[in-house]
């Protein structure tokens, strides 16, 4: 029982790490929602996939 604990405590930082990545791109889209135009979507969602792209193949 302590071994999974451990592990638990070890993996935990890169879980939250992994989560909050995405979380960051929708919270720039409903952000830049209210600005009145579609180009500002455009522009965060092509911003925001290539954050998670490049920080995919570089945790990898």
């Amino acid at each position: 029982m302590k071994m999974n604990r451990d592990i638990l405590r070890l993996a935990m930082p890169a879980i939250v790490s992994n989560v909050t990545v995405p979380l960051l791109g929708l919270s720039d889209t409903a952000i830049s929602g209210h600005l009145g135009s579609a180009d500002y979507i455009a522009a965060i969602s092509v911003g925001s996939m290539m954050i998670v792209l490049s920080f995919g193949v570089l945790n990898f």
